[in-house]
């Protein structure tokens, strides 16, 4: 190198410094190489990194001259062993090195057949080899003592630069640490959200240090010993079911095991990390897995882990430090997750028992009744409940049109799903729409946020209707456009499909409504698809005794007390009583019996005077036979053709010989006793009434 050459080269000297001290320690290795390459006219400069991994050596950059232009060309994952190879030498024996024939050289690796000449130089950061200078020639004999002058010069200015910049980038690492400590503890403010806190630091991350993938592992409530991934970022659903760990199983089985993070700057390096989940990676990067203890008190509660690419170790130690940090953050998330998790499985496990429950109670053979009445309502129900048609249950008040609704649907497929009950005589006409259909927000002046009706929240399940006679006209028209075509319309809101089972029950006489006008034709059919008609108690006297047996049961338990023994006379009367409110009057009379019970036997003093009260009784039934004598006169015309008297009389003594001979197990005798009358009046009254 002449004299001009050396003032052109400090020309270009302070161009490189110029070039350079603008850059990332990355970047100003490779202009360095391009820089010196041209101030040396190399034909070939390469930049080897010394692997902090202990790799080897690392080509970063390749400078070649390409029609007298010079191109800078980036590598990845290219290595020299230490003990190969020049640069090899060079790291070794910590001095420059040239050669001017290479033929006979021995430590010379070829990168190109047109080699001749090569020359070598350490650049030191801090008293240790950081990089190697490799430059090449296709000339013998190229370089001189007066061109390693001057690359040492350089490499001494370069030196120092990489180590100033190295100094920035590590700072610029602190306040990223910083940074990221101080955005995810705003972010986690007044949020207890596990998977909200964990997105929200996910996506911080990502913007911060580029990670490319995030999980959170926790215990198993369903296999003791094993974590499995609950939250994470970067892996699709099937990678994410297939992260499971044993306690000491890979890198998250052992943090768990010994309560201490594993950071892992190659996870291609380390036979720990076993990628169960089956995630795609690129081989030809370095990727750095880190995985660090979720520890609240003194409980382990899970693991928390990372990946990103490897850059430097000093942002691997940080990027340690800054999870180590980041999980403690979260540890009263997870555990509110946890205790919420495990309330939520409680609550599935009660929800399914009492499903369980109901299925059990609901059971036609737990369903109290042996007359032959009741014996037909549960052959019915068999036979229907596992379809799905509309079914119709007709009795009065209390005879439990309700509990056979339920047994319908307890014994359906749809047992798993919703049983919906609405009482349509309960709920105002104005109020009925809205609690049916549901409504939209705003629809209506009040409607403040949606409204789920009852037909939707019956959805998969059945809809009992209570008291279907009492629907407004209005409202059946909906109706029959919900059982047509399977559809509501909510108040304000479009058309949504509906799967339901409509079961409906009245105490009234809907043909009879029909008739009058205040009930639909065309939704009685609809629902008279399967018709169910329930006894009154006085018609299936036979099942009184096992009635209240069951609710002296149920009652002594639920009032605590030790009820064992019910007086004839109490039974007796129980069953003569006509029960006009049907069980559900029945079981208010145990009920309050047992409760004022002050020994273990139920005494007739116990029960209401119109029942226990023999006198009541008498005077009771005098007074409805003088109703039904008023109201039945009353509507005739009282012509003298009528035989008023034996349209009176003869249901009367009908019923009284029936019931009496019923009673005495039809013997005439008895009966004859009982009646006040002789054998053979008795005889005439049966041959009158067809009894025979």
């Amino acid at each position: 190198m002449n004299i001009n050459e050396t003032i052109v080269s400090i020309h270009e000297i302070a161009d490189f410094i110029s070039s350079i001290l603008q850059t990332t320690t990355k970047e100003a290795l490779g202009k360095a190489i391009l820089s010196i390459t041209k101030t040396t006219n190399s034909d070939l400069g390469s930049a080897y990194e010394v692997d902090p991994l202990g790799e080897g050596l690392e080509i970063k950059y390749v400078a070649e001259k390409v029609n007298d232009e010079f191109v800078l060309r980036p590598r990845n994952n290219t290595f020299i062993p230490f003990d190969k190879g020049i640069v090899g030498w060079v790291y070794r024996n910590k001095t420059p090195y040239i050669s001017d024939n290479l033929s006979n050289d021995k430590f010379f690796i070829p990168l190109s057949g047109k080699t001749k000449s090569e020359m070598a130089i350490p650049i030191y950061i801090r008293g240790e080899i950081f990089s190697i200078i490799n430059l090449e020639s296709f000339e013998e004999n190229k370089y001189t003592k007066e061109d390693l002058e001057i690359v040492n010069i350089l490499s001494t200015i370069l030196s120092h630069i990489l180590e100033n910049l190295m100094e920035v980038e590590k700072k610029n690492t602190e306040i990223t640490y910083h940074r990221i400590l101080s955005r995810v503890y705003r972010a986690s403010q007044n949020i207890n959200e596990l998977s909200t806190i964990f997105k929200k630091i996910m996506n911080i991350m990502v913007e911060e240090i580029r990670i490319e993938r995030g999980m959170i592992f926790l215990f198993d409530e369903n296999e003791k010993g094993t974590l499995k991934i609950v939250q994470s970022f970067g892996l699709t659903e099937e990678e994410k079911n297939k992260g499971i760990y044993k306690v000491g199983e890979g890198i998250i089985g052992n943090v768990a095991k010994n309560f201490s993070p594993i950071f892992i700057p190659n996870i291609w390096a380390d036979k720990r990390f076993l990628n169960k989940t089956g995630a795609k990676r690129a081989t030809s990067k370095r990727i750095s897995f880190f995985a660090t203890p979720i520890v609240f008190g003194s409980e382990l509660l899970g693991v928390m882990s990372i990946e990103k690419e490897f850059k430097n170790m000093y942002e691997f130690e940080i990027i340690g430090k800054l999870l180590n940090e980041i999980a403690d953050d979260i540890a009263i998330s997870v555990m509110h997750y946890i205790k919420r998790s495990e309330e939520t499985k409680s609550l599935l496990n009660e929800n399914e028992e009492l499903k369980r429950q109901l299925i059990s109670k609901y059971k036609i053979s737990n369903i109290i009744g042996k007359s032959e009445k009741m014996l037909e309502v549960f052959k019915s129900v068999n036979i229907i409940s596992d379809t799905n048609s509309t079914v119709l249950i007709e009795g009065e008040s209390g005879t439990g049109k309700e509990l056979i609704a339920k047994a319908i649907h307890f014994n359906s497929s749809r047992r798993s799903k919703p049983f919906i009950s609405i009482n349509c005589a309960a709920i105002p006409e104005t109020l009925l729409e809205s609690e049916l259909f549901g409504y939209k927000k705003g629809s209506f002046t009040g409607a403040v946020g949606d409204k789920k009706g009852k037909i939707l929240m019956a959805d998969g399940g059945t809809l009992f209707l209570d008291e279907i006679g009492d629907m407004p006209l209005s409202l059946q028209a909906k109706l029959l456009r919900v059982l047509q075509e399977k559809e509501i319309e909510p108040i304000g809101g479009s058309p949504l499909k509906v799967d339901i089972r409509i079961i409906a029950a009245t105490n009234k006489n809907l043909q009879k409504l029909v008739e009058e006008g205040k009930f639909r034709l065309d939704l009685f059919y609809r629902l008279n698809v399967i018709k169910i008609s329930l006894p009154p108690l006085r018609e299936r006297k036979e099942d009184i005794p096992l009635l209240i047996e069951e609710f002296i049961k149920k009652y002594s338990l639920e009032h605590h007390k030790s009820i064992k023994k019910i007086e004839k006379n109490v039974m007796d009367a129980l069953i003569e009583y006509d029960w006009p409110g049907n069980v559900r009057e029945l079981e208010n009379t145990i009920e309050r019996a047992v409760i004022l019970c002050q020994t273990s036997t139920i005494t007739l003093d116990l029960l209401p005077k119109e029942i226990g009260n023999p006198m009541t009784l008498s005077i009771t039934y005098e007074e409805k036979i003088s109703e039904i004598i008023s109201k039945f006169i009353e509507k005739t015309e009282l012509k003298s053709e009528d035989f008023l008297y034996d349209k009176l009389i003869s249901p009367v003594e009908r019923a009284i010989i029936t019931k009496v001979l019923s009673k005495t197990n039809n013997n005439k005798i008895k009966a004859s006793k009982v009646l006040g009358i002789n054998r053979n009046t008795l005889d005439n009254y049966l041959k009158k009434h067809n009894l025979r």
